[in-house]
């Protein structure tokens, strides 16, 4: 149980290190950071990251984040419904794609705030499939 918790932190937080340091400041979480009292800790920290934010590929900064927030999602929901027969399990499993797919799709068809990119359509599904394999890898008697 160790190993899936290590790697859904250490999905979130890499994804959020991302987020915070290259995504444009004018974004809801950094106002919520400055209510929370973070500003000036988000502040160095994007002061640290700005000489490299120009040589990370525009798919890194807009897009890895929430295929990695999405891996972890998958992971955790995988891990917890690991040992549960697909029958009863793939409701709970399916909220993962729903979500994060949804998300994406809803933006597209203007039904949720955001800009519609068909790049993270394919990186949610990558983090989602991954995160999927590992928790279920060799833990099933039935194909899913």
């Amino acid at each position: 149980m160790r190993r899936p918790v290590l790697l859904c932190t250490a999905a979130i937080a890499l994804g959020s290190m991302i987020y915070i340091c290259f995504r444009p400041g004018s974004l809801a979480v950094f106002a919520w950071a400055e209510a929370v009292g973070l500003e000036q800790a988000v502040g160095a920290l994007r002061q640290l990251c700005a000489p490299i934010g120009p040589h990370v590929p525009e798919p890194v900064i807009h897009s890895l984040p929430g295929a990695l927030w999405a891996g972890a999602f998958a992971l955790a929901m995988g891990t917890i419904w690991r040992a549960t027969p697909i029958r009863r399990a793939w409701p709970y499993l399916s909220t993962v794609p729903a979500l994060a797919l949804g998300s994406e799709v809803g933006q597209g068809l203007s039904l949720l705030p955001g800009t519609f990119d068909p790049i993270d359509l394919i990186a949610y599904t990558a983090g989602i499939t991954l995160g999927f394999m590992v928790a279920l890898r060799g833990s099933r008697t039935e194909p899913l």
